[in-house]
């Protein structure tokens, strides 16, 4: 509603604007103009308490000149956190809450989590357990809180480090017995810390990586092999869409294979580096990516000549092949 010209309205009953609706450009004389409430706000959506805490929750209505601004207080969890009609929260056992505000006018809502702590204090608290962790390679497990009490829910978070995953989370407690753990969908996991010492184990795997190989079916005997030496980058296909698991192994792959898999463990592979394959009849028969391989395994006496010592044998057309197939060089 607008007033024209500074206009000014005498309000000698109700003047109630509506949700949406704004009184501008007069004055109005009288009894006071009247909203209607928009919403409510609490000055918190959570909070944590120890049993026998107290915490007054603020609740705000609106709009600022709403006329109505009665608001009722509930908790849907009394045994736990209880709330008085000031909005006065009283820690009552461990667990957790959910305190409502309710405005008279509309029914709006406005919520506040309420978690409550176990009561830790001098004289008769309760003894508290350390914790013993057992991660795998792959990742990382925050614990909070780092030494509970008996009774107190405890959070893991578990962190996997980039291309793994978390396999496994399990609690066992000082008998070794499994304790329960939940599972939540932001990653974390909590359980209810019991008496005594508790050990946590996390085990991580790497994250599976596809293959673009159409001859490379999951069904595969040996795909998980298979898998693990392409996705470390020991082997790749014969081509982009093909790895031939059941062609012949040739001898200048096993020699690829070997120093790709002596690099991949940390081994020093600089033994014959400078190995003079020339020598050899068929040495221009060796594909360039193998060149440097089979030099190294030359001049570390892994292989050598064939026949009358004096070829390599690599896998030009006609020479003899070292036995065995891809799936089982892979094995």
């Amino acid at each position: 509603m607008t007033l024209e010209n500074s206009g000014t309205i005498a309000n000698n009953g109700t003047l109630t604007i509506k949700q949406g609706g704004t009184l501008t450009g007069g004055t109005v004389t009288g009894a006071a103009v009247i909203y209607e409430v928009t919403g409510v706000m609490l000055n918190k959506t959570s909070t944590t308490l120890t049993v026998g805490g107290t915490e007054t929750l603020t609740a705000t209505v609106l709009p600022e000149g709403a006329g109505n601004r009665a608001v009722t207080w509930s908790s849907d969890h009394t045994t736990v956190a209880a709330v008085d009609a000031n909005g006065r929260v009283t820690a009552v056992a461990k667990g957790t809450a959910t305190i409502t505000v309710t405005t008279a006018d509309g029914g709006h809502t406005a919520a506040c989590t309420v978690t409550v702590r176990p009561r830790s204090s001098s004289g008769d608290s309760e003894p508290t357990y350390a914790l013993s962790l057992d991660v795998g390679n792959g990742g990382t497990v925050k614990v909070d809180p780092r030494t509970p009490e008996a009774g107190e829910e405890v959070t893991l978070t578990v962190t996997p480090d980039e291309g793994y995953e978390a396999e496994q989370v399990s609690v066992t407690d000082r008998d070794g017995d499994p304790v329960d753990v939940t599972e939540h969908r932001d990653g974390t996991y909590t359980f209810e810390q019991p008496r005594g010492r508790v050990t946590i184990a996390d085990t991580f795997r790497q994250v599976s990586r596809g293959m673009p190989f159409a001859d490379m079916p999951e069904s595969y005997w040996a795909y998980d092999a298979i898998q693990y030496v392409y996705g470390e980058g020991l082997m790749a296909g014969t081509s982009g869409s093909a790895f031939s698991p059941e062609s012949t192994t040739t001898r200048e792959q096993l020699a690829v294979m070997l120093h790709r898999c002596a690099q991949h463990q940390g081994y020093d592979v600089s033994i014959g580096e400078d190995t003079n394959i020339l020598t050899y009849a068929d040495a221009f028969d060796v594909s360039r990516y193998a060149v440097s391989a089979l030099q190294r395994a030359c001049g570390a006496g892994i292989i050598s000549g064939t026949g009358d010592g004096s070829t390599l044998t690599p896998p030009g057309r006609g020479h003899p092949r070292a036995g065995g197939d891809g799936a089982d060089a892979v094995l």
